[in-house]
């Protein structure tokens, strides 16, 4: 069955302070009306199986409020916690606008997606990644001119102004 707006309403109600959706059907003997939905797999999103189907509750929740998500189309958590499901924490963006909110990776040693020191050269590297391809963007001596560079090649490529932070350090 297709995820609609109107079945998915009937399987599930929302609690707009946790964002959880909570089960209004017992589905299956280990389903309790009124508890959350899903839980929280390896990579941190919380996920459910309906339908013998496997499905992020952050599309769920997207669906109970908007209806079916366009092809193409991602939904992005605004404040990089996968968990948190709050509608006003989700949008529903093209895979290019999705990875400009990406979180910073968390072997990055700089503090700033996007710069790295260059041992050899001992100058600090600024650079953005558009459309798939690594581009330039200057070497400087000192560490605030390269993250400097690099916010304003954000800016002129319309990232998102969470980009590059970490999970947890942001709020809505």
């Amino acid at each position: 069955m297709e995820l609609t707006k109107e079945y998915v309403r009937s399987l599930f109600d929302y609690d707009p302070v946790t964002g959880n959706l909570l089960w209004k059907v017992q589905k299956s003997l280990s389903v309790k009306i009124g508890s959350a939905v899903g839980a929280i797999r390896g990579k941190g999103y919380r996920e459910t199986t309906i339908d013998n189907r496997h499905s992020s509750v952050h599309r769920l929740v997207w669906i109970w409020h908007n209806g079916s998500i366009p092809k193409g189309q991602e939904i992005d958590h605004l404040n990089h916690e996968r968990a948190d499901n709050r509608i006003e924490n989700l949008r529903c963006v093209s895979r290019q606008d999705n990875l400009r909110n990406a979180s910073r990776y968390s072997t990055n040693k700089s503090g700033r997606t996007g710069v790295w020191f260059d041992k050899i050269g001992k100058r600090w590297i600024a650079h953005i990644t558009i459309d798939g391809r690594f581009r330039y963007l200057g070497s400087f001596r000192k560490k605030n001119l390269a993250v400097k560079c690099r916010e304003e090649a954000e800016r002129d490529y319309g990232f998102h102004t969470n980009h590059g932070q970490s999970r947890n350090s942001t709020l809505l």
